[in-house]
């Protein structure tokens, strides 16, 4: 029963009418995005970003080792980053 109200409803469904052109202008956008071209100042400032970003990396991951914590363990060196102390006081007093 269901699967006969389904192919009757099914039957219904009339076919949608393409605009004229569609497909055309449709392959035009496809190639205007894919020979867009960027400017040698979007391209610099990409490349300035990108060398900060592993600038920032190295030094966060990789220390000098003359630094002034110097003999501590790499999670004493994070704790006193962050400046935390191994009391349980809640309030610095």
């Amino acid at each position: 029963m269901k699967e006969e109200e389904l192919i009757t409803t099914l039957d219904r469904i009339k076919k949608v009418e393409v605009p004229p052109f569609l497909y055309t202008r449709i392959q035009t956008r496809i190639q205007e995005l894919a020979t867009q071209k960027y400017s040698m100042r979007q391209v610099l400032v990409f490349a300035v970003s990108i060398s900060l970003l592993i600038a920032l990396n190295a030094t966060v991951f990789f220390p000098k080792s003359g630094s002034s914590a110097q003999g501590n363990s790499e999670i004493e060196t994070v704790a006193d980053g962050l400046r935390l102390t191994p009391s349980n006081q809640l309030y610095g007093e």
